[in-house]
C-alpha cells in the first residue's frame, strides 16, 4: 500500500485538483490519502466535502508543512509514502513510474522524477509550463520506502521552507539508494502566495539547510580521520 500525505494551507481552491491526481495516478493500487489541515483560514472543510470519506482528515494548529508532513507520516500505513502538497498535481505516470525502479531494485530507498513548474490559471499543458522539468530536492516528486524515515529521519520542523530539500541532504549523507528518471511526474503550481512566501523568506532557510548539511558533513569527516588513525 501507498500512503500519500497531503499537507494543506489555505488551498481550498486547488486541493480537489491535487486529490483527484492522485486517485488518477494510483489506478487500481491500494492507497490511503492523510490530508493534513495545518491551521488553514479558509473553508478547507467544505472543499473536501466530496472527499471526506475517502480520507484520512487530521487537524493541528498553524506548524508549518514540515510538521504538517511528519503528522501524516505518523500515521501513515503503507509500505511507500509519497507526498504532494495541496496546490500541486501529480502526472498521470507519477506512481507506475517510480513503483516500476524498485522492481529494478530491491534496496532501492527512494525514486524520484523531474518537476514542471506551471503557471496557475488551468491545467497543466505546454501553453502555461515555466521552463522545462527538473530534477530538484523535492518530496512531492518521489515515492519512498518507508522504513528510509527510520534511517534518515523524520522532517526538520526547525524548517518553515526548504525542510525538503534538507531531507534529501540527509538522504544522501547517510547513503541512501536514490533512484533518478529523467520523466516529470509533478507539477509545481506558481501562484502569488507560494512566490510571494519564497521571496521573502526563501533564501535564508535555504542558506540554513545548505549551512547545516556542511557542517554535518564536516563533522563526519573528521570522525573518520579520527576513526583511521586509532
Amino acid at each position: 500500500m501507498i500512503s500519500v500525505v497531503v499537507p494543506v494551507y489555505n488551498a481550498s481552491q486547488y486541493i480537489g485538483d491535487a486529490l483527484a491526481s492522485i486517485e488518477i495516478a494510483m489506478g487500481k493500487l491500494p492507497y490511503e490519502i492523510i490530508v493534513i489541515n495545518d491551521g488553514s483560514t479558509d473553508d478547507i472543510r467544505q472543499a473536501l466535502e466530496s472527499w471526506i470519506e475517502n480520507i484520512v482528515y487530521i487537524t493541528q494548529e498553524n506548524k508549518g508543512p514540515a510538521s504538517a508532513r511528519n503528522a501524516g507520516l505518523r500515521r501513515a500505513r503503507g509500505e511507500y509514502v509519497a507526498f504532494l502538497d495541496a496546490d500541486d498535481i501529480w502526472t498521470e505516470h507519477h506512481v507506475a513510474l517510480l513503483l516500476s525502479e524498485y522492481e529494478k531494485n530491491p534496496a532501492l530507498q527512494i525514486a524520484m522524477g523531474h518537476v514542471q513548474r506551471f503557471v496557475s490559471g488551468g491545467a497543466p499543458s505546454r501553453e502555461n509550463f515555466l521552463g522545462k522539468g527538473e530534477l530538484l530536492p523535492s518530496l512531492g516528486a518521489a515515492v519512498i520506502r518507508a522504513s528510509a524515515f527510520e534511517e534518515i529521519g523524520m522532517l526538520n520542523e526547525k524548517y518553515l521552507l526548504h525542510e525538503d530539500v534538507d531531507w534529501f541532504f540527509r538522504a544522501v549523507e547517510v547513503g541512501a539508494v536514490i533512484a533518478k528518471i529523467p520523466d516529470a511526474v509533478s507539477f509545481y503550481r506558481i501562484h502569488d502566495t507560494n512566490t510571494t512566501h519564497a521571496l521573502k523568506s526563501g533564501d535564508t532557510s535555504l542558506l540554513r539547510v545548505l549551512g547545516a548539511s556542511l557542517k554535518r558533513r564536516g563533522a563526519r569527516e573528521i570522525l573518520s580521520l579520527k576513526n583511521s588513525a586509532l
